[in-house]
Formats: C-alpha cells, sequence, structure tokens
C-alpha cells in the first residue's frame, strides 16, 4: 500500500486516477476547491480517503493547504489540477490571467517548495500533468499555454537540480471532459480527443513507472515532435536573419 497526493480529482482524468488508487487499496489525500466537492467525495469513497478542501487559484489558500500538509508523508504526488479562460488575450481581465497562472503553475511551484523537503526524504515520486500547449501555441489559450509551458520547465529545472527524486511530466492533448465547457469554449467538432478513460488508465499506469516527459499517445507525441521541430527551424531562420549586417542607407552627398 503507498500514499498518494492528488489534485484535480473532482472531474477529468483525474478522477480515473483516484477510482484506481482506492481499488487498487492505496491511501489517497485529495485536494478540492469547494466543500460539496469533499463531501460527494467522501459519500462515494468513504474508505483510505482523506480530503484537503482549498482553491489552488488563491494563494494564502494554498500557503494554508501546504502547512496542513508538511506534516505528513507521501509516496506518491501528483499535481493534476488546473483551469484555463478562453478568448483573445486582450479581452482577458488581468484578474482572469492571474487566475490562471496561480492555479496552473504557481500554486503547484507553492506545494513543492514546501513538500520538498518530504519528497527528497521519502524519494517520493513527483507527477506534473502539463498540455502539448506548452510546446505548440494556438489561439484563445494564451495564459493557459504560458502557464503549462512555465510548468514544463519547472519540471525541467527540478529534474536537473535533483535527479534523486523520481519525476514524471505528462504533456496531453485533448481529452473528452468537460475541462473546455468549463474554460467557456463550446466545441462542435471533437476530433483526435481521446477517451477520458484510456488517458486517466494511462496516467495511473504511467505514474507508477514511468520518469521522464511523456504523452501518453503516439500520435501526441508524434505531433509534438514534429511541431518543435519546426519551431526549432523558425527559430534558427529567425536568427539567422537577425545575425546579418543590416543595410545602411548611403551617406547624403
Amino acid at each position: 500500500m503507498s500514499f498518494f497526493l492528488l489534485t484535480g480529482v473532482t472531474s477529468g482524468i483525474g478522477s480515473v486516477v483516484l477510482r484506481r488508487c482506492l481499488a487498487d487499496g492505496h491511501t489517497v489525500c485529495a485536494v478540492v476547491r469547494r466543500d460539496e466537492q469533499r463531501q460527494r467525495l467522501r459519500r462515494a469513497y468513504p474508505d483510505n480517503l482523506d480530503i484537503e478542501v482549498a482553491e489552488l487559484a488563491d494563494r494564502p489558500q494554498v500557503s494554508d493547504l501546504v502547512a496542513r500538509l508538511q506534516s505528513r508523508t507521501f509516496d506518491y504526488v501528483l499535481l493534476n489540477a488546473g483551469g484555463a479562460r478562453v478568448g483573445a488575450y486582450h479581452e482577458q481581465s488581468m484578474e482572469d490571467i492571474d487566475t490562471v497562472m496561480q492555479a496552473n503553475l504557481l500554486s503547484n511551484m507553492q506545494i513543492v517548495h514546501g513538500l520538498l523537503p518530504m519528497i527528497r526524504q521519502q524519494r517520493a515520486r513527483l507527477i506534473f500533468v502539463s498540455s502539448i500547449s506548452a510546446r505548440v501555441p494556438g489561439r484563445d489559450y494564451a495564459a493557459y499555454a504560458v502557464s503549462k509551458a512555465g510548468l514544463s520547465h519547472f519540471y525541467a529545472v527540478l529534474s536537473v537540480e535533483y535527479p534523486e527524486i523520481p519525476m514524471l511530466c505528462v504533456e496531453i492533448g485533448p481529452v473528452h471532459t468537460d475541462f473546455h465547457e468549463k474554460a467557456g469554449l463550446q466545441l462542435e467538432n471533437r476530433r483526435g480527443f481521446k477517451a477520458q478513460e484510456l488517458i486517466g488508465n494511462r496516467l495511473y499506469n504511467a505514474m507508477l513507472r514511468r520518469t521522464g516527459v511523456t504523452t501518453l499517445a503516439f500520435d501526441w507525441a508524434c505531433g509534438r515532435l514534429l511541431l518543435m521541430g519546426l519551431s526549432d527551424i523558425v527559430r534558427r531562420v529567425l536568427r539567422r536573419r537577425s545575425a546579418r549586417p543590416r543595410a545602411t542607407a548611403p551617406p547624403s552627398p
């Protein structure tokens, strides 16, 4: 039996991971945003589940959460919670942008900062759920994409600074969940979306065994590598152009 700390478990792939953890006999501490979510999970899973309530988009609440967690020991820490605001960047308020950055990136940095002594001592596995949008630019998701790029880079820096800690960064693509509806986007075409159960089960299996960076799907991995390669080519071309000496106007007679 292992001890898991999970965020983002009330819906989507996180709910699949929670169900798998408990079905396999593990003990879970789940972080939810609201008390009604705690009550619902308590009714659904009366055994081996401890629930903490904290709004991860609220920095003081995350600080209080970390203080409550620091006396505990975990074998796995899965940071899966996140959200988005959809729309043109100039149409979004700075309050909404701050909310996305806090929920998706800064809260995870707070949690890791507070739990890092335990993680190092316990050699706990640390798992970040990021997105292929961290690597692939797209419209209407500026704050979300930047927050996930920051999360992926946070993983990369930590993996260099603390090589003794087994870490995994999962950069997933679109999944059939209510994520987009919560973000305010109604999608008519969901071609290429993966099933929630499929990705949730793959995430659970990966967090138990794998380290490094993964996407959990072959086509996501191929698309990610292809677009990263194209982006690298564009950057090289732009660097070469910027390095060329600029033409100067002939002196006036």
